[in-house]
This record gives C-alpha cells, structure tokens and sequence, in this order.
C-alpha cells in the first residue's frame, strides 16, 4: 500500500498516509494493538481500526485539556489580558502584565488541566 503524507483536509481519501507521531507514542500504540491482537480467531485489529474505535471516546473536557496543553505562557497570558480587558475596561498587556507580577492583580482561577501533558 502507498504511502504518503498528509498534505490537507480531503486529500488522500481512502488511501494510507503517514501522522507523525513520537516513538513513545508509536511504542504504546504497537503495545496495545499487540495486547488486542492477542487472541485465538479472527484477523488481526488494525491500527486505523484503533484509532477509529478511540475518536468517540474524546469528550469535551479531554479536547480542552489538549488545547490547554499546547499554549505558551506567553499565550496563557494574552488570553488572560483579554479576559481582563473584557471585564474591566481597556489597559496595556505590558501594564497588566506588570500589574500581575507585582500582585495588584490576581491571576485568574481556572481548573488545572490534569492528565495531560504537552510532548
């Protein structure tokens, strides 16, 4: 079978492509294939298989712990400013910046994005 990379949504429909993935992660998903494979009859699972079966299994709160898991601390603190701007009136990122190091205001309180971690 081809392989190609993915190149866009749409794009090599139906046929099989490269996602580039970690050797940890390739690791962990050659183990659990081994483990589901281990059995007596039938074909063996594939891993688009897998992965398909997993997709359902995404909720909400994982997706916003994946995308809490890829900002910056730089991000973390524009959309904080924002925040802020929105509930307060208009000030500077550098002043509001300024203004959180030195305490004059809190940081915001937002859940911990548990379980995640940024690779």
């Amino acid at each position: 079978m081809d392989k190609v990379n993915v190149k866009g949504k749409g794009e090599n429909v139906g046929r099989n492509t490269a996602l580039p993935v970690s050797g940890d992660t390739r690791r962990r998903v050659i183990e659990a294939l081994e483990a589901i494979n281990k059995k007596e009859y039938g074909r063996k699972v594939k891993i688009d298989e897998l992965v398909s079966a997993l997709l359902p299994c995404l909720n909400p709160e994982t997706v916003k712990s994946l995308q809490e898991a890829t900002l910056s601390p730089t991000d973390r603190l524009e959309r904080d400013h924002r925040a802020y701007v929105a509930e307060h009136g208009e000030i500077s990122l550098v002043d509001y910046h300024n203004k959180r190091l030195s305490g004059e205001i809190p940081p915001p309180n937002r859940p911990s994005s548990q379980g995640v971690s940024a690779h």
